[in-house]
């Protein structure tokens, strides 16, 4: 099989599974894959979505605070939370209920599901960001010969993809009136503003954007690109590519971080037996487990000069902070963290 047959085959394996989202709040508003720049001088609440199991030992959807756990689903349905922003009091989660056929996606304020799809076709939401009374939702759904990628706002779409190989949008980000998403349509990486693309991935057999930022004037995306003959990870600046790993190992760039002029990247490295989490501050890599196990990196926040990034090492969810790891109780993965401003 092809490089770029094996990638496809990676993403539709992935697609309508739980992966990753990000969101900012009291400065600039990040997207996807959990990524998270904070305004303000210190860290507040530090929340993560992911899932894990209940005192019954069923699978269930988790969001812990501070480390501990905060709130769980019922276990009566298979949930998956992929996303997680706080706005206010409030507290937003997304993901998809997979109980039945078809996946239905799911939002949650305060635990209580306040919109879903209807259930005509299997839909995934990888990313929310809030921007006053409005809430934009970024994911996938199935359709007849491929996907989807999708924005809603306030539950109504108003972008769509083409339906055309595994085309998805993985990260919103809201910022004023105007809404930045990043994604895959068909094999290329892409960015939209307000409805309007961006092809990141030229010059790329395949690419995809799995997180967007915005800082100040600047638009930054994260993800993964073939170059030449196996995944690395990449981030583009302004729809411009800046820059791609020089590693040598399989990678993939997940989630995305902007702190001034600093940009973190979290994700993964296969050392040839088993995948290590990762981090890239401003292209510079530092590896958070050992390589011994299976580990993964889905979310980042930069916080008060703390990095946390969160995500799973061998099936158990865990917190980085600095890259020191912290196991999350009854933990089994960490898709998104969320960092709210002191």
């Amino acid at each position: 099989m092809s490089i770029r047959r094996h990638l496809r085959s990676i993403l539709a394996s992935m697609a309508l599974l739980p992966m990753l989202a990000c969101f900012g709040v009291g400065g600039e508003r990040v997207g996807n894959s959990s990524s998270v720049t904070i305004g303000g001088t210190g860290t507040g609440d530090v929340y993560i979505a992911g899932q894990g199991l209940n005192a019954s030992s069923v699978p269930v959807a988790k969001i812990w605070k501070n480390g501990v756990a905060f709130w769980e689903s019922d276990g009566t349905k298979s949930f998956y939370i992929r996303t997680i922003a706080v706005d206010g009091n409030d507290i937003y989660a997304a993901g998809e209920d997979s109980s039945g056929s078809t996946l239905i996606g799911t939002l949650w304020k305060n635990g209580t599901i306040i919109w879903q799809s209807d259930g005509t076709r299997s839909t995934s939401i990888y990313s929310i960001s809030i921007s006053g009374s409005d809430v934009y939702m970024a994911g996938q759904e199935m359709g007849i010969t491929g996907f989807i990628g999708r924005v809603w706002k306030n539950g109504t779409s108003i972008l769509q993809t083409p339906e055309v190989g595994i085309s998805s949008i993985q990260s919103v980000v809201a910022s004023g009136s105007d809404y930045y998403a990043a994604g895959i349509e068909g094999d290329q990486a892409k960015s939209w503003k307000n409805g309007v693309p961006t092809v990141l991935g030229a010059g790329f057999t395949f690419s995809t954007a799995q997180a967007i930022a915005v800082s100040g004037n600047s638009v930054y995306a994260a993800g993964y690109i073939q170059n030449p003959t196996q995944p690395k990870a990449a981030l583009w600046v302004d729809g411009v590519n800046q820059w791609v790993s020089d590693s040598t190992n399989i990678e993939f760039g997940r989630a995305l971080a902007v702190s001034g002029s600093d940009t973190y990247i979290a994700g993964e490295e296969f050392n040839g037996s088993h995948f290590m989490a990762k981090i890239w501050k401003n292209g510079t890599a530092t590896l958070l487990s050992d390589g011994t196990s299976e580990a993964r990196a889905y979310g980042i926040a930069v916080s008060g000069g703390d990095v946390y990034t969160v995500g799973e090492v061998n099936n158990v969810a865990t917190l980085w902070k600095n890259g020191a790891a912290t196991p999350l109780p009854n933990g089994t993965s960490a898709t998104s963290i969320f960092v709210t401003a002191q």
